[in-house]
């Protein structure tokens, strides 16, 4: 009667593969599993130098064969694509402020609201003068003591030639700015026109 030398289970055709059989090794395919595992885990480096050398060998044949199961599955691919995109969805965070806690005091979430602008502007071709975010602490400080969105709006627009600097900077609401839209100031003739 054949039995495994590390574990003792008596040996058949079900818990012994046919190589083995045939060489007459007397394993399981379980003690052999355990066996490649833990020689894997003592060459570590060496069995990742054979595989590297393998995949670069097979590197092409890989592709080609990806390639085919694409072209010969299209519903399946999209499938895939969707799925993986969930998942990387998934895994974006939401908003900035809860995955990088460190990062919204007020003199960051300023500067980065200065830098949006900033950038808005140079699409305009807009001159940007020297890092300013007074304007935008005072609009941060005012969102947290009424709880509305307030913004920095630009008295004289970028797009009719305004600059950006603090002697053309205002804070005033998100919901105001919006109904201002690209209206130069003083605004009120166009907020109470006809």
């Amino acid at each position: 009667m054949n039995r495994c030398r590390g574990c003792s289970v008596e040996l058949n055709s079900e818990n012994r593969t046919p190589s083995a059989a045939r060489r007459n090794v007397r394993t399981c395919t379980t003690c052999a599993r355990e066996a490649c595992r833990l020689h894997r885990l003592a060459n570590l480096e060496k069995m990742r130098a054979k595989d590297r050398e393998r995949a670069k060998l097979n590197s092409a044949r890989k592709v080609a064969a990806a390639k085919a199961w694409v072209l010969a599955n299209p519903e399946r691919t999209r499938e895939n694509k969707r799925r993986s995109e969930e998942r990387r969805r998934a895994q974006r965070p939401r908003i900035w402020r809860p995955a990088a806690p460190h990062n919204h005091s007020p003199k960051r979430m300023a500067t980065h609201r200065w830098h949006g602008a900033a950038r808005r502007a140079r699409r305009y071709g807009v001159q940007i003068s020297e890092k300013d975010t007074g304007h935008y602490l005072t609009a941060l400080a005012a969102e947290r003591a009424t709880g509305l969105r307030y913004v920095v709006d630009h008295i004289r627009p970028f797009s009719k030639g305004g600059s950006h600097d603090p002697a053309n900077m205002v804070v005033m609401a998100d919901w105001l700015n919006a109904l201002k839209g690209e209206a130069e100031w003083p605004w009120l003739e166009w907020f109470n026109r006809p």
